[in-house]
């Protein structure tokens, strides 16, 4: 029992290590991250299953769909498919998502993520956005790599 009680400890305190990293204090005039996933699915499936998980409510029920942008009969540079517009409404602290997906001509995706605390007093939001996006991505269940580009400063 004690093998396991400090096991407990040790995961909790490594949570809590990575989440103090990812803290951002005001990059966006309120804390903000943005991140860039690889993903191994096709675009269409990928934002598919992107908006039926974010009209559930995704793993915790808080997470809300917003809007949803179809680009894929417009040329665009970038290679931007589509974008998903959505919200996260937690107990302490809500925020502002987008995603924006594009293809990369074969079975793979970018999406681009970004998330914004919409509450003044999470100015300093200790990883609260870069969770946001994480938890989001892992419960779709699909093969992703990632980093971290703007505001979550430290890449895992």
């Amino acid at each position: 029992m004690f093998e396991y009680t400090k096991l407990i400890l040790f995961t909790s305190c490594l949570l809590i290590g990575q989440l103090r990293a990812q803290t951002d204090c005001g990059t966006c005039g309120n804390a903000c991250c943005t991140m860039e996933f690889q993903v191994d699915q096709k675009s269409e499936d990928l934002t598919n299953l992107m908006k039926d998980n974010l009209m559930k409510g995704g793993q915790d029920g808080n997470y809300r769909f917003i809007k949803f942008l179809n680009l894929t009969n417009q040329e665009r540079p970038s290679g931007v498919r589509y974008i998903i517009q959505a919200g996260h409404l937690g107990k302490s602290s809500n925020a502002s998502l987008q995603f924006l997906i594009a293809s990369n001509y074969s079975l793979t995706s970018t999406v681009r993520g970004f998330s914004i605390s919409t509450l003044a007093k999470d100015l300093c939001d200790s990883g609260k956005n870069y969770m946001l996006m994480m938890d989001f991505v892992k419960n779709l269940a699909v093969d992703f790599k990632y980093k971290s580009l703007f505001g979550c400063s430290k890449t895992f």
